[in-house]
């Protein structure tokens, strides 16, 4: 009986250590699983906005792995050693061969060979040791897992970066107290900034208290019908840009069931100086201010509730709002760059309500002219209409817009074309045909009439308020009706040298002559503020135009004396 006690014994250890090592195995699945669980619902949480269907849901999936766990891998297999458990023995005990197993189907008290069982079967015990057969480190390895989880649990419970703290302890006693999650919002700016009309609005939105995957920015222009736009994720936020608004826009972003406020913009309205003939000018949304000088600014704010006295301050001058009810306006003259805000009183002290917004100064640029046709020199013979069209543009309003010829370098003769509008696209016909180089004389009959050879320079002059801007200079060649051309049996060519030699100064001349043009328009225009550009270029046109004379004075020499040539012949011949 003693071996067989022994043997009972033995087994009884055996199973003991078993169950151990099962409970050990079982905890680490536990707390790792529980942690897994753990994160991966939070990451879902915070990503929805910790909505209660995921929640629920989450608890749900972790109470059920739990439980689970709990009952597969614990109390079964716990159940299972305590009962029999010799197959486990068996299995890391092989040395057995079947005597665990054929111990636990006898009954050892009825029995007579329990007892010689019992002393083969403690033979190899002796060898087969609970200890050496499951070895301590099976047991470090699993505690260590289940320790290491279980803190981390804790960590994240306690200190969990970002929102993670906030939902593990939401997800584990939410359902006990119903303050464990942080406020959640989303700040969303410019807010209630604003862009002059026709500018971009850039929409940012960062999340407070949650992580979402995708947030929506939902806009509205003027009275139409709200719009959804997806948002650009870019890691710390969110960002949508509006390009191009004109119409009154109100805005709000959403997220995992999280919406900010929405936004109204204020108003800026310009009432131009009459000078300009501008109408009066509303941008919506408002903001900063662009403007001319004298411009009368009128702002509006709109606020979500009934407002309280306050002032526009500009450039630290107050000026008092207009309040009604939910509207404030007041009115200001652009006079210099600057910033204004909008403060609130309260109490006797001021308080800001807006950013601050700046104040542009705008310049009255020059008018922008140019010949749309021909826009270059033309050739035409002396009974011909040329059509002369002109382009005139001004940022306001243009005042005057005048055409100007001169015949073969006679007095400039001014031609006033109707205008009143800042776009101009404006034709004039010069009947060469009535033209002349004496100004005396109007019809074609007159002996001042055009003959070939005759030049008409003309250009245009277009003026603002204080600027005024002027076209390049063009040329007006006029021609013969037929040209007829024959070899000259005497000259051998000469003449056409000559001719050619004609040409070529007269070229040069108009060459001169546009240079000289455009330096002086560059230099009345203010195009630039090098003195030493202007006088340089003028002393090289004037070389220029002295060499050009010595040319000019030696092929007249030479015309005169080849016609001395030719009367000296014809008398000699006689």
């Amino acid at each position: 009986m003693g071996s067989t006690h022994e043997f009972e014994r033995y087994l009884r250890l055996f199973r003991l250590r078993l169950k151990q090592l099962i409970m050990a195995r079982g905890l680490a699945m536990l707390f790792s699983s529980a942690l897994a669980i753990t994160l991966i619902s939070i990451s879902v949480a915070i990503r929805q906005g910790f909505p209660d269907d995921v929640v629920i849901t989450s608890r749900l999936i972790l109470v059920g792995a739990l439980a689970a766990i709990i009952w597969w891998r614990l109390i079964l297999p716990g159940r299972h050693v305590e009962q029999d458990g010799s197959d486990d023995i068996e299995a890391r005990a092989p040395g057995f061969g079947g005597r665990v197993q054929t111990w636990v189907q006898i009954d050892g008290s009825r029995n007579p060979m329990a007892e010689l069982l019992a002393e083969d079967s403690l033979r190899v015990a002796v060898d087969n040791s609970p200890e050496s057969r499951i070895p301590q480190k099976d047991f470090t390895l699993a505690l260590g897992v289940a320790g290491i989880s279980a803190a981390a649990l804790l960590f994240f419970m306690i200190a969990g970066p970002g929102n993670y703290a906030y939902g593990a302890r939401h997800l584990w006693f939410g359902w006990a107290f119903s303050d464990l999650l942080p406020p959640q919002n989303i700040n969303v700016s410019p807010g209630d900034d604003g862009i002059r009309k026709g500018g971009t609005v850039n929409v940012r939105a960062t999340m407070q208290g949650f992580e979402p995957g995708q947030a929506w920015v939902h806009a509205r222009f003027g009275e139409s019908e709200w719009q959804q736009v997806e948002m650009s994720d870019l890691n710390e936020n969110f960002e949508f840009t509006f390009f191009s608004v004109r119409e009154p826009l109100e805005y709000f972003v959403s997220a995992a069931n999280v919406r900010s406020q929405t936004y109204q913009i204020n108003v800026v309205t310009y009432r131009f100086p009459e000078w300009t003939g501008r109408a009066e000018e509303t941008d919506d949304p408002g903001g900063d201010v662009r403007a001319l000088a004298q411009t009368e600014i009128e702002i509006q704010l709109v606020a979500d509730r009934q407002m309280a006295a306050g002032d526009l301050i500009v450039d630290g001058r107050k000026i008092p709002l207009r309040l009604d009810g939910e509207t404030a306006t007041a009115t200001f003259d652009v006079l210099q760059d600057g910033q204004y805000f909008v403060a609130a009183n309260v109490g006797g002290e001021q308080i800001r309500l807006t950013d601050d917004y700046f104040i542009t100064l705008l310049d009255d640029e020059i008018p922008k002219i140019e010949f749309a046709r021909p826009g270059r020199d033309w050739s035409a013979s002396s009974i011909e209409e040329v059509t002369a069209r002109i382009s005139a543009e001004d940022d306001y309003l243009l005042e005057s817009l005048e055409l100007r010829y001169s015949v073969n370098g006679a007095d400039w003769q001014g031609v006033d074309l109707p205008v009143n509008t800042d776009v101009a696209q404006i034709e004039h016909v010069f009947f060469l045909e009535s033209l002349s180089d004496n100004e005396d004389n109007e019809s074609y009959e007159d002996n001042g009439a055009l003959v070939p050879g005759d030049l008409i320079s003309y250009y245009a002059i277009a003026t603002d308020r204080q600027n005024s801007a002027r076209t390049d200079i063009f040329f007006i060649d006029v021609q013969p009706f037929d040209r007829r051309y024959s070899q000259s049996q005497q000259s051998g060519g000469g003449g056409g040298q000559q001719g050619g030699q004609q040409n070529e100064i007269s070229q040069r001349q108009r060459e001169i002559i546009v240079s000289t043009w455009n330096l002086i328009r560059e230099d009345q225009e203010g195009r630039r503020n090098d003195p030493a550009y202007v006088s340089d270029n003028a002393a090289l046109l004037s070389r220029v135009q002295t060499t050009l004379r010595e040319q000019v004075e030696t092929l007249a020499r030479r015309t005169q004396a080849r016609t001395s040539l030719s009367i000296w012949r014809k008398q000699v011949r006689r």
